[in-house]
């Protein structure tokens, strides 16, 4: 997935450690992307189909999801 429209940018990073947490509803979530930082996913409540690295995975309440570039 290193095709470069779907680069997301990322603004620097604050002392080398920055944190978003932002929330999302059914039917109004993530777009297909990637960058070169760690990204982590936490689920509260629902569920959500994610690709990672090419495999297909869904998770459910409680769940941690990561990617990290290499």
């Amino acid at each position: 997935m290193n095709e470069i429209s779907l680069y997301e940018k990322v603004p620097p990073l604050e002392n080398n450690f920055t944190v978003k947490f932002m929330e999302f509803e059914r039917g109004n979530g993530l777009l297909p992307h990637w960058h070169e930082h760690l990204e982590l996913l936490y689920f509260i409540s629902g569920k959500c189909e994610l690709i990672i690295g090419g495999n297909r995975l869904t998770a459910h309440p409680g769940d941690l999801a990561k990617r990290q570039r290499v």
